[in-house]
């Protein structure tokens, strides 16, 4: 008897096996019949609608992905801006541990702060409606946001010389481990301890690259969102491995110099010396080329 019920279990078993089967090859043969409506439709063969419906799907998820890096980035930002002396701080940090000397990031931070107190007294005038305090607390301001820019910019040059000197010593350092053999041996033991190091290193270029976007911000002029941009993009091809490469330079010296061309022939008269673009590793505040 219990042969029997064994028996009968296979027979049933087989019988849904092949239930299952015959139902899945009507569903893979109703959604060649759909690709190949679809085909007929539109003139496309069934492997290009294929591709086409992969690719549907792709941008689908990158566009899932690039909602996520803003959502993320507009958090941050919110939270930024509830306690702009806490961020001062944070960014001010961040620039002298990128490379910044304590006299740049203390004439950094004292520009940053005369500018936030000149945009609170301008604000103040105009609700006052007194025009001519308006006037000069305007002025005050233009002047305050013109100091942060000049000490911005010598904050973001002193932080790419520093990211330069590391990729240079790191450029020797695959070398020199490269040429020795105690270096091969001691691989697998120094690799977590380098994962952890590589962490807090780019955890500490990506808040340095925070306090840059702030710079960038506070640029009074075409120019010099120009050079706070240039800056970023050193800072990014150290942490992201890529080439430097903005406004057709492939260094970010040579970038400066083409940005400073570009103002002075403007300066001349010369209205079209302003080249936009140009910046093919773009990367955006919220971490995608889109923002």
């Amino acid at each position: 008897r219990d042969l029997e019920r064994f028996q009968t279990r296979l027979v049933d078993e087989r019988k849904a096996f092949d239930a299952v089967q015959t139902k899945q090859s009507e569903y893979l043969q109703a959604i060649s019949n759909v690709a190949t409506k679809n085909a007929a439709l539109t003139g496309l063969s069934f492997q290009e609608t294929t591709s086409a419906m992969t690719k549907m799907t792709d941008n689908a998820l990158k566009e899932n992905e690039i909602a996520a890096a803003r959502s993320a980035y507009h958090s941050k930002q919110a939270s930024r801006r509830a306690d702009p002396i806490a961020t001062l701080n944070t960014d001010v940090s961040a620039l002298a541990a990128a490379g910044a000397s304590a006299e740049e990031v203390s004439a950094y931070s004292a520009a940053r702060s005369a500018k936030m107190e000149a945009r609170t007294a301008w604000d103040a005038a105009m609700k006052s409606g007194d025009k001519a305090a308006e006037v000069a607390a305007e002025a005050a301001f233009m002047a305050a946001r013109e100091a942060e820019t000049v000490a911005g910019r010598a904050a973001a040059a002193a932080a790419v010389a520093s990211s330069q000197a590391r990729q240079a010593a790191a450029a020797v350092q695959e070398v020199s481990a490269a040429a020795t053999e105690a270096a091969a041996a001691a691989q697998e033991v120094a690799t977590e301890v380098a994962a952890a190091a590589q962490d807090a290193t780019r955890d500490a270029q990506q808040a340095a690259i925070d306090a840059l976007w702030e710079v960038e911000a506070a640029a009074n002029n075409t120019f010099d969102v120009f050079r706070a941009t240039a800056a970023i993009r050193e800072l990014q091809a150290e942490m992201n491995g890529n080439e430097f490469s903005y406004k057709g330079a492939s260094s970010y010296e040579e970038a400066i110099a083409a940005i400073d061309e570009m103002e002075e022939k403007w300066n001349a008269g010369d209205k079209s010396a302003i080249k936009h673009g140009m910046d093919p590793n773009k990367i955006g505040p919220c971490g995608q080329p889109s923002c």
